[in-house]
């Protein structure tokens, strides 16, 4: 089966399946890991889903470990109501080998609900991205 008719749960089932779902109060800051680093894989973000429940001048935003890669970013001023859908596909975004997914907030303010799903794929199986 090509890889653009496999759905987001088949590549779940295939691998191992990474899933978050939290809540950030207006009184977080900083960068709180949402989901592991696993030794030995990879892991693909597939989609983020951010709803705003007391907006701010911050931001969201959603980076590997290292703060290589950035896969997304809420605007600064958001409002009570706002939601945010970042979507990936079924086959997913890869972050740098061996890291986790960190959510960084830009200061006390915003308040919100996070929806993450992904998978992590171990590299020694890997040849190409799925």
């Amino acid at each position: 089966m090509a890889n653009s008719a496999r759905s987001r749960e088949s590549f779940q089932a295939a691998y191992k399946p990474a899933v978050y779902s939290g809540t950030f109060s207006a009184v977080a800051t900083g960068t709180t890991q949402v989901l592991a680093a696993l030794a030995n894989h990879t892991l693909y973000i597939q989609s983020i889903m951010v709803s705003i429940t007391t907006g701010a001048a911050q931001t969201y935003s959603f980076q590997d470990d290292s703060a290589t890669i950035l896969l997304a970013k809420t605007k600064a001023t958001s409002v009570q109501g706002d939601a945010y859908l970042y979507d990936f596909g079924p086959s997913g975004f890869p972050l740098t080998s061996g890291e986790g997914l960190d959510h960084v907030i830009s200061g006390a303010g915003t308040a919100g609900a996070v929806h993450i799903e992904g998978y992590y794929k171990l590299n020694d199986a890997a040849t190409h991205h799925p």
